[in-house]
């Protein structure tokens, strides 16, 4: 009761080191991620690879999400829509289109945060790559490189440099290290940078140079992906538009001529005519996405 909080400080730590934790509590020196914090469902979902699929979708958003949450999210979304359309539109054939629309909804949140934290990490990484360059030329080795670039860069370069020099202390290989950040980051950058660093190290080179070429074909890259952005611009907005003229015509049909535009609500068939446009214009919006995207 009277012991000094710092001598059960130091109590705690060599207990949690030396494997005086009961089994759930022990460390993974890897740093793995739970997919859940219910060990049946984690265990249960490691035996799954569309359940590491997941995860990995979940890392390149740099979200503190797991696997069992993002599952869930999915049925709740869809779920709480469907109330809610049940309750203000009281038909059930619109309300399970919309339920069924909304389970995508936590999906397609992600893809949008996790698209912008990839160009963010695509548009710092050659000034990364040039940090570590320098940092070989001054004489230090390739992990105080590594190491260099994670105490110096902002998120999302620095906390998946410190990643890799944290799975090294713990043990791992350099080549495993670098294969677990490519597909954390899941850019085709990252790819020829961990490619080129393993390559390196088997045959040996110049590392320094190595990383400056490197550099420059990834800001080529950057500029031509960006110019092509510019260019495919009219089609995402020609698609953005088409999308949203059917709800801006409703609305000002509405408000002009409510008794008009009632048709649609008050007759049986007119939800029915709702839930065929809505999925018809999800279609259309597939297919519009899928036109203006251009993989490089």
């Amino acid at each position: 009761m009277f012991t000094n909080s710092n001598v059960r400080s130091v109590h705690k730590s060599v207990v949690k080191f030396s494997g005086g934790h009961r089994k759930e509590q022990e460390i993974d020196i890897y740093s793995r991620r739970k997919f859940s914090s219910i060990a049946i469902l984690n265990s249960l979902f490691e035996k799954f690879p569309i359940f590491h699929r997941i995860d990995n979708f979940l890392q390149q958003t740099g979200l503190n999400i797991s696997v069992a949450i993002f599952i869930l999210s999915t049925p709740v979304s869809g779920a709480l829509v469907f109330l809610i359309s049940t309750f203000f539109i009281r038909n059930t054939f619109l309300s399970l289109v919309l339920g069924f629309f909304a389970l995508f909804l936590p999906t397609i949140v992600l893809k949008v945060v996790g698209k912008q934290r990839l160009k963010k990490f695509e548009a710092l990484f050659p000034d990364a790559l040039d940090l570590m360059g320098y940092s070989l030329r001054a004489g230090h080795s390739v992990m105080s490189g590594l190491k260099m670039v994670a105490d110096e860069m902002n998120d999302p370069i620095g906390p998946e440099f410190s990643r890799i020099v944290e799975e090294v202390n713990f043990g791992q290989g350099m080549e495993k290290a670098l294969h677990n950040f490519s597909e954390r980051v899941g850019s085709n950058e990252v790819k020829y940078f961990a490619t080129s660093l393993i390559i390196q190290r088997e045959t040996g080179g110049n590392l320094a140079e190595l990383l400056d070429s490197v550099a420059t074909v990834i800001r080529k890259r950057f500029r031509f992906r960006e110019k092509v952005r510019t260019l495919s611009a009219e089609g995402r907005f020609s698609g953005y538009f088409l999308i949203m003229v059917p709800f801006l015509i409703t609305g000002a049909l509405h408000i002009q001529s409510p008794d008009y535009s009632a048709i649609l609500y008050k007759d049986p068939v007119g939800p029915y005519v709702i839930g065929i446009g809505l999925i018809l214009m999800a279609i259309g919006a597939y297919v519009i996405h899928k036109m203006v995207q251009i993989d490089l």
